[in-house]
């Protein structure tokens, strides 16, 4: 036993130890390296990494001090892909409007426009066609034989043939009864498209037709990135085995991504996903699974930047509030679409989440201090699992103490129902509006400290 524990045993035990460790780490990832890029232990693997100490997290702002490495020309360098359909084309008119600037831009649909029915660029005079991506797949015989027979297929083959024959409120009925079943269509076919007409860009930006891009934002993350290096950047939904960036918060690809998903060795791959767009729920999940089968995973780090709201409901929460903005989603009237693009048209730098507040006109965080109780207003909004809702206060500065003493600073704003005794704390603000019957205010210590750590952009 003495002679197993001398220093040399020992030393060659750790040695011989450490040498199978390592030829098992070594093992396992030559293994993984053998497998689809789609198979569940790679996904597994990619998810435990996602998750390590080493993987910079998203409230982690540290990017923002690198240079600004990769100069980007907004108009050369940025090519934007506007999905819209038939039953929402009234949109389309409001997002080049609400647009601060754009150069390329290809408008992708379940209709086509004629010559003489094209939008147009008001600031250039730029002729915008929407193209029917659908129907360019069935012309060009991406989809045969039991394809054909797919129930998605003579869906558009009616709305079509409506359209053909000026029955505009018939096809706009069928668009809103399953255009979201086509919409699911447009992504590969779409992104291809674009990727054609486009390919010299360094950046390409698929947005839905009420989706808006603060400029300033996104250009101060992709002058931080390289385009040649293949990024798939977004708002993440769903699980482990497939996850994706939300359509409608705008998702961002680089040029290398592009040219690695339609590089011809991966033909293949872009014609089974446009068969599966056939019976696919939610395109923007094709879409991440088409690219997930060419190597290109979902890149978390900058998904604080991505919101899924219009601006007066979105959610400022601890981790985003310092962080730069990028887009606004679900201005679903025109008019919503037009007065965001004017409330930010003369913004000549990056937005932050703070800055929504202050731009909005919404009261100073410190001079909640003087007057904590807001008549007629509500600063938390829609409420859902991640809010608490309590019967137990008596008015609103209860609830508003009871959003104070919520642990570890959680509560960032608070809402008082008259009508029903009944008190909301979220772990987030909004800037809100008129809300008859409530009362509202903020945890404003805590928002205070945390909006005196943001930095200027």
């Amino acid at each position: 036993m003495a002679l197993f524990f001398s220093p040399m045993r020992r030393r060659r035990y750790v040695r011989f130890l450490l040498f199978v460790i390592g030829l098992a780490v070594v093992s396992s990832a030559l293994a993984a390296a053998m497998l689809p890029y789609d198979h569940k232990y790679r996904l597994y693997l990619n998810m435990r990494n996602r998750e390590a100490w080493w993987t910079r997290r998203a409230r982690d702002l540290g990017w923002l001090s690198r240079p600004a490495a990769y100069p980007v020309n907004w108009r050369e360098d940025v090519g934007f892909i506007v999905k819209s359909g038939f039953g929402t084309q009234h949109r389309i008119a409001a997002w080049f409007e609400a647009a601060r600037e754009v150069g390329d831009v290809v408008v992708i649909a379940d209709f086509a426009t004629k010559p003489g029915e094209h939008y147009v660029y008001a600031k250039d005079g730029r002729q915008m066609p929407v193209h029917d991506v659908i129907g360019t797949m069935v012309d060009q015989g991406v989809f045969a034989g039991a394809d054909l027979e797919q129930p998605r297929i003579e869906k558009y083959q009616n709305m079509s043939a409506a359209i053909a024959r000026g029955d505009v409120d018939a096809a706009k009925e069928m668009s809103k009864t399953f255009g979201w079943e086509l919409d699911a269509m447009k992504f590969i076919s779409g992104l291809e498209l674009a990727y054609r007409r486009m390919p010299d860009k360094k950046w390409y930006l698929l947005v839905d037709d009420d989706t808006y891009i603060v400029q300033d934002s996104t250009k101060l993350l992709l002058e931080r990135l390289n385009p040649n290096k293949q990024y798939y950047i977004g708002n993440p939904v769903g699980g482990w085995l497939c996850r994706f960036a939300h359509g409608g918060s705008s998702v961002i690809m680089s040029a290398a991504a592009l040219r690695k998903l339609y590089s011809p060795h991966n033909k293949q791959i872009v014609a089974r996903s446009n068969r599966e767009s056939l019976t696919e729920t939610w395109g923007d999940r094709l879409l991440a699974s088409t690219l997930i089968r060419v190597g290109v995973y979902l890149d978390e780090t900058y998904m604080n930047l991505f919101n899924g709201e219009r601006p007066l409901i979105s959610w400022i929460t601890p981790d985003r509030l310092c962080a730069p903005v990028v887009s606004f989603h679900g201005h679903a009237n025109p008019e919503d679409m037009r007065r965001t693009g004017e409330t930010f048209r003369g913004l000549r730098r990056a937005l932050r989440w703070i800055d929504l507040w202050e731009m909005n006109g919404a009261p100073s965080p410190q001079s909640f201090r003087e007057t904590p109780l807001r008549k007629g207003w509500d600063h938390v909004g829609r409420l859902d699992e991640r809010t608490w809702t309590t019967a137990d206060q008596k008015d609103a500065e209860d609830c508003r103490v009871a959003c104070k003493e919520t642990p570890k600073g959680q509560c960032l704003a608070w809402t008082w129902d008259e009508k029903e005794h009944k008190c909301h704390r979220a772990p987030w603000m909004i800037v809100g509006s008129r809300a008859e019957g409530k009362v509202t205010g903020l945890n404003e210590g805590r928002v205070s400290a945390l909006a005196a750590g943001c930095k200027e952009l």
